[in-house]
């Protein structure tokens, strides 16, 4: 038997693989043709609210029957002159929303309300961080008046003790003069702790440093016509207070 002759025969029964394929492309294409796209449900029902709102009332309507038989015709207006509406009022749809009336005004009072207190509670964190920021700005400007008061002090005691000692004068407090640290002893004793007492007491018993220098600069006036911040000594009471702008250091920094 010719091999060609077998070739071309098929089993009984069994469908040519080339038929095959094209049944298969077939009802894939039938089903294709048949499926539609099916428009979601929300987007119909608005398209048709929307084409029945559009339309004007028809004459079979209730209400438009009511008014032909008081001589309303379309396309008139309401009223003897018939300058009123021409058209119904219009419906105002509010969608899909299940809340009862009233409660869009209370979600919005709500919403004014917890933005005015977000607002109020920003309005109070910028207070207080201007209110630290001027701490803290106040602390630093005590700060450097402080370290400007101390060098002052430490200028008045060095020129105190400089013209006393010209003089013969004694010195009127220990704080008048330079303070010098004391070494510390390891005798043992009452005495030294009657003399540590004596130290604390004489500590509580001090002025502020700016009182200090106020004090020592009005005894180095009057006692000695100098002023620090001036470097000079002057010949009496009229030069110093013709010649010297002031017994502070702002007046001198006036100049």
């Amino acid at each position: 038997m010719n091999d060609k002759f077998l070739a071309n025969t098929e089993a009984p029964g069994v469908m040519p693989c080339h038929v095959k394929k094209k049944i298969i492309r077939q009802e894939i294409s039938s089903k294709k043709g048949k499926s539609k796209k099916t428009v979601p449900l929300k987007l119909k029902e608005s398209e048709q609210r929307e084409t029945k709102l559009n339309e004007a009332l028809p004459e079979s309507n209730k209400g438009f029957a009511m008014l032909a038989k008081m001589g309303f015709k379309k396309g008139m207006g309401l009223g003897k002159d018939e300058s009123g509406r021409k058209e119904p009022v219009p419906i105002q749809f509010r969608g899909v929303s299940r809340n009862g009336l009233g409660k869009e005004e209370q979600d919005k009072e709500r919403k004014r309300k917890r933005v005015e207190k977000l607002m109020e509670i920003g309005k109070r964190r910028r207070e207080q961080e201007e209110q630290l920021r001027g701490d803290f700005k106040s602390r630093m400007r005590e700060k450097s008046n402080l370290r400007v008061v101390m060098s002052d002090l430490v200028k008045s005691r060095k020129a105190c003790e400089q013209l006393d000692s010209a003089k013969g004068y004694e010195q009127v407090d220990h704080w008048y003069w330079p303070i010098i640290p004391q070494k510390e002893e390891e005798d043992e004793g009452e005495e030294i702790e009657e003399e540590e007492e004596e130290d604390e007491d004489e500590e509580l018993d001090e002025p502020e440093p700016t009182d200090q220098l106020h004090i020592l600069t009005h005894y180095l006036r009057v006692k000695h016509l100098y002023c620090i911040w001036c470097g000079t000594t002057y010949n009496d009471e009229d030069d110093l207070n013709t010649n010297c702008p002031g017994d502070t250091n702002e007046a001198h920094e006036d100049m």
